[in-house]
């Protein structure tokens, strides 16, 4: 059973206990490439062997230790998924899509023409779409998810029915390029943190403007400015890296340049160089090279957005994975690692993340800082975390008393003599129909196991919780954070009785 710290009351900003940075070193850690194949004319190859890639990091030759052809990602058969509950019981590897319709960067015309688009694509589509679906909205003041995971075509349609885009006030109002990079950059980070602990590959389709580009050699930024954007980037791409995001970017603004996925014509096997290509953010940072450095595409200047959202998806579902460990050759200090794919048959391109920034060159910020934003995140908007497998209960003939569980195997341990000690956070907060946090608390916990006992490895860590209800609540949302990984769990549980949660106004 935990042990828990006094509680603390809604205005009490708390600071979660800090754990450190933990550092891993690049040659214990596995590479994970999900890797879309296509021919000259787009088609998909799904065809291939292992011993038709070859893989270089740095210009260094890499040993593939896993291979599996995009038959291995096939959903298994059985009723529709229909939430996120439903995919991790069920079909936890499964490939899934997260649809976010940018109303933060995006003008309201512009936002009104990707709807359409939008529900084009799904017109089209069968009744069951192949990849579990979420349809999230991204505004200047929220992040929402209109639909959870779902194969159910008729139901993302009625969510993007009933939602009313946000109007962008603060296009309007001129705000900073840097405000809008870092709240894009805030979402891009939230869904990646939510969909942490479903260990299956991402598709998440932004569609949208997406944030204005910045010159980092311009005069306006000091070195500060520089280094806080350079930093939130390398942490935002690492962050999907860490949870298989790959990003495509869907733009419907029109008379823009138009730009595809970056990808190498390196077929038949050839030359595994390029070990001194640089830096894809060392002089300015795009929206759209957010989408190529994950191995996805960015789409814009073009009026058949559905098609756009169509070989996006497409893509999520045809990828081959694969794992290798990065060897000694290519351990050089560097802070960004290039990564380049060779295939055996000419003119195959092989579309994939094509480096990724070491995690000790990396100044992050502050791990208490930036626990206390994720948790702030994960407690107001709407995702399901899944880092963390939380369970909760109300306690029965016990008003108010709510019983929490986590799987121990999920907690980071230390050891401690002839004992193990597990720290992390809970925080409650109670919610009215319209989704305004009512009240909210929050608790540091300690959980203690002895050193030796298998036994009570594979059970859960409990904690017993006391949580006023407000007049007019409807919903508790309780948020666990484990400060050594980060990783965030979420359980909500619906007030019986309460009303329905309200429509929200534009």
């Amino acid at each position: 059973m935990f042990a828990v710290a006094p509680c603390e009351s809604q205005e009490t900003k708390t600071e979660a206990t800090s754990q450190g940075t933990t550092t891993i070193q690049v040659q214990s850690r596995l590479v994970v490439l999900d890797v879309v194949v296509t021919g000259k004319g787009g088609q998909i190859r799904n065809d291939l062997k292992q011993g038709d890639f070859r893989i270089a990091e740095d210009g260094v030759p890499q040993t593939i230790l896993h291979f599996e052809p995009p038959a291995d990602h096939e959903l298994p058969a059985g009723p529709s998924i229909q939430s996120t509950s439903e995919l991790e019981k069920r079909a936890p590897q499964a490939p899934v899509t997260v649809v976010v319709l940018d109303e933060l960067n995006t003008r309201f015309q512009d936002m009104a023409y990707a709807r359409y688009a939008l529900k084009k694509y799904l017109n089209a589509q069968p009744g069951q779409l192949q990849a579990p679906t979420m349809l999230v909205a991204v505004s200047s003041n929220r992040l929402q998810v209109l639909k959870d995971y779902t194969q159910d075509r008729g139901s993302i349609l009625s969510a993007l029915d009933h939602h009313l885009t946000a109007y962008p006030w603060s296009l309007e109002m001129g705000v900073s390029r840097i405000q809008q990079l870092a709240l894009s950059l805030g979402a891009l980070e939230q869904v990646a943190q939510a969909t942490a602990g479903h260990p299956g590959h991402k598709n998440l389709l932004w569609v949208g403007h997406g944030f204005p580009g910045i010159d980092l050699s311009g005069p306006e930024l000091d070195q500060n400015s520089i280094d806080g954007i350079t930093n939130a980037v390398q942490q935002g791409l690492n962050m999907l890296r860490d949870s298989r995001i790959t990003l495509y970017t869907i733009d419907p603004t029109e008379m823009s340049p138009s730009i595809v996925v970056r990808t190498d014509d390196n077929s038949p096997f050839g030359e595994l160089g390029d070990a001194d290509a640089p830096d894809p953010f060392l002089s300015d940072v795009q929206f759209t090279a957010l989408a190529a450095a994950t191995g996805g595409k960015a789409f814009y200047s073009r009026n058949d957005v559905d098609k756009e959202i169509g070989e996006s998806a497409r893509d999520g579902v045809n990828y081959y994975t694969i794992t290798y460990r990065p060897t000694s050759e290519s351990d050089v200090e560097r802070t960004y690692r290039r990564i380049r794919i060779s295939l055996a048959e000419p003119g195959l391109h092989a579309g994939s993340r094509d480096g990724y920034y070491t995690r000790n060159e990396i100044a992050q910020k502050n791990n208490t800082v930036r626990g206390a934003y994720d948790i702030d995140s994960a407690t107001e908007n709407t995702l399901v975390y899944t880092g963390l497998k939380v369970e909760s209960i109300a306690k029965p003939n016990a008003p108010g008393i709510y019983l929490i569980g986590i799987p121990q195997q999920d907690l980071a341990w230390t050891d401690d003599g002839d004992s193990q000690t597990a720290h992390a956070k809970l925080v409650a907060a109670v919610f009215d129909p319209k989704g305004k946090i009512l009240s909210r608390i929050s608790q540091n916990l300690t959980e203690r196991r002895p050193l030796n006992d298998s036994a009570s490895r594979s059970s859960l860590a409990r904690v017993e919780v006391s949580v006023p209800l407000d007049p007019g609540a409807s919903r508790i949302r309780f948020v666990v954070w484990e400060g050594t990984s980060g990783h965030i769990g979420t359980s909500d549980l619906r007030i019986p009785g309460a009303p329905a949660d309200a429509a929200p106004k534009r």
